[in-house]
Order: structure tokens, then C-alpha cells, then sequence
């Protein structure tokens, strides 16, 4: 959809120096620089570059050379991204400490060495990786926001795409083989097996139990 969007942003904005001849130039711009990086992070694959900072984007808002904006509209509209931004972040910063006591009492309480289960969804890998006690653990089962149940697979190290144990690579190529081997359903399991869900907290348990053994 890059050049369809491109095209709507130059007519939105009427823009006259976008034409066939150039739109390639500016998709590719706009996809090396930019899109790259988000799906890499969605796939769990390492970019040589590192993802857009918040100094980058506000940098963003100053105006391009051929625009004729003047510099204190623009900063006006850096800060009030800049404010969003800097709220979230509060907000977030206050929620993964809320959760650090959830993701400790889960990780003592958890009837399986290898596996934890959260009643909720929370941020976790961080509390998780500086826990000693759950040094064993492979996977994480918590709810996902359909109703029903994922398991995801412990990093091998902060900010890792590698895995302490991935999902088995045989359910990949083919999902029944998870219920025949394991006698748990899965509904879904992400190519990298980082991340497979399940219809209910039951299945999750099985499916986590036999991949980490």
C-alpha cells in the first residue's frame, strides 16, 4: 500500500513534484528508513539499523526546505507530540513497575519449573530475566486479547530476538502435528516459534508442557 499512500499524501498536501517517475525513489525512502524497521521488530529479526528515536522524529517536525512553514508552527506541533509521547511513557513506566510483584509471585507460585502462568497480560521478560529462581523457565502462558491463551517463549537475554527453547520447528511446517504429539490445540504459531496460541488456558498448559520437555 506504500505508493497508494504516497500518492494520497501528495494530493492531500498538493503536491506537484510526485509523479511515476519518482514515487519508487520515495517508497523505497520511505520503506528502508522507516517500515524496515517496525517489521523487523514485529518479526523478531535483528536490523542492522537501529528503530527511529523520539529525537529523530521530533527532528521530523522541523519544515522541509521546499515547504516555506516557519519554524514556530512546526515547533508547536513537536510539542504536542513531543507531550503525547512523554506521557505515555510516565504511564508505561508506572504500569511495568505495578507488575513487577504480579510477574514474581507468578514465577514462585507456578507448578511447572519450566513454565509460568499470568492471569493477565503483562509486561514480564524483564522481571523474569532478572529472577534467579526463573532461570528454568522456558514459556509463558497469559491471556491474549481474543479470549484466548498464548504461549510465548522465554528470550535467551534482554532485549534478544534469541530464545532460552524455541517452539518445536515441526509445528510450523504443519499446526496438527502440536495436536497429535501433544494432545493440545493451537490455533496459530508465529513462523519465528516465539509465539503460539491456544482456545483455552488448558490447551496453553499442554502445549507449553510437552515443547519444554
Amino acid at each position: 500500500y506504500g505508493r497508494s499512500y504516497i500518492k494520497y499524501y501528495s494530493a492531500r498536501n498538493d503536491l506537484s513534484n510526485v509523479n511515476d517517475d519518482n514515487i519508487d525513489d520515495v517508497w523505497k525512502y520511505v520503506d528502508t528508513q522507516f517500515v524496515e524497521h517496525i517489521d523487523a521488530a514485529d518479526n523478531g529479526i535483528e536490523h542492522e539499523h537501529t528503530s527511529m528515536s523520539i529525537s529523530s522524529m521530533i527532528h521530523l517536525f522541523n519544515p522541509n526546505w521546499d515547504e516555506g512553514d516557519d519554524f514556530s508552527r512546526k515547533f508547536i506541533d513537536a510539542v504536542d507530540i513531543a507531550d503525547g509521547v512523554l506521557e505515555r511513557v510516565v504511564g508505561n513506566a508506572i504500569s511495568k513497575i505495578a507488575a513487577k510483584e504480579a510477574v514474581i509471585a507468578a514465577i514462585q507460585n507456578r507448578k511447572d519449573e519450566r513454565v509460568v502462568i499470568l492471569d493477565r497480560y503483562m509486561p514480564w521478560q524483564e522481571y523474569l530475566l532478572q529472577e534467579e529462581s526463573a532461570n528454568g523457565i522456558l514459556y509463558v502462558i497469559y491471556p491474549s486479547i481474543s479470549g484466548a491463551y498464548n504461549v510465548q517463549a522465554v528470550p535467551d537475554a534482554p532485549n534478544s530476538t534469541g530464545m532460552r527453547k524455541p517452539l518445536p520447528e515441526s509445528w510450523v511446517q504443519d499446526m496438527s502435528i502440536a495436536y497429535e504429539t501433544s494432545g493440545g490445540k493451537i490455533s496459530f504459531i508465529h513462523p519465528a516459534r516465539f509465539l503460539c496460541g491456544c482456545p483455552t488456558l488448558e490447551d496453553a498448559i499442554t502445549i507449553a508442557e510437552y515443547a519444554a520437555y
